[in-house]
């Protein structure tokens, strides 16, 4: 009995360190992503990871045509983060901004959650880069077209964060 005992905690805590339970994650939908993009939409990735660290939700969209005033088609990135604590999102989110801040088109926003930024080329791509407690929002428009909207692209971001 000890040994069974003993095997069902080995396989409930892996290498000795117990992960942490996750909250519910923070979804985008493809609606939200569609109102971004400015046209309909197609998921493309959607997965998740964890470790005893951090669980990780990432999704993946493209538009479902070329857009051909610009030339391109566009494309949306979403990941959530949700940390077992603060200073390891604090640390992410610090890394990121640090290697970020001194770019073109960098900025920092107000009134979104603990910290977060905006930055942009204004012609390839839109980022923005939030954290809130222990939950990262990485967004990122990665082929902006002459459909994309930023508005739109800022107002989800504040929506999702709402849900943090």
């Amino acid at each position: 009995m000890k040994n069974l005992m003993f095997i069902i905690v080995v396989l409930l805590c892996g290498n000795g360190v117990m992960a942490q339970k996750h909250g519910q994650p923070v979804l985008i939908t493809l609606q939200q992503v569609e109102r971004i993009l400015g046209e309909p939409a197609l998921t493309t990735l959607s997965g998740d990871t964890s470790n005893v660290e951090v669980y990780v939700s990432k999704s993946e969209f493209h538009a479902r045509s070329l857009d051909h005033a610009s030339d391109k088609t566009g494309a949306f990135a979403y990941i959530y983060e949700d940390y077992n604590s603060e200073s390891e999102a604090w640390k992410t989110y610090r890394g990121i901004s640090l290697s970020n801040e001194k770019s073109p088109g960098f900025e920092k926003m107000n009134n979104f959650g603990d910290e977060a930024f905006y930055h942009s080329d204004g012609r390839n791509f839109y980022l923005i880069f939030a954290r809130k407690g222990n939950k990262i929002l990485r967004m990122k428009v990665n082929k902006i077209t002459s459909k994309t909207s930023l508005p739109e692209f800022r107002k989800v971001a504040q929506e999702l964060m709402l849900n943090f």
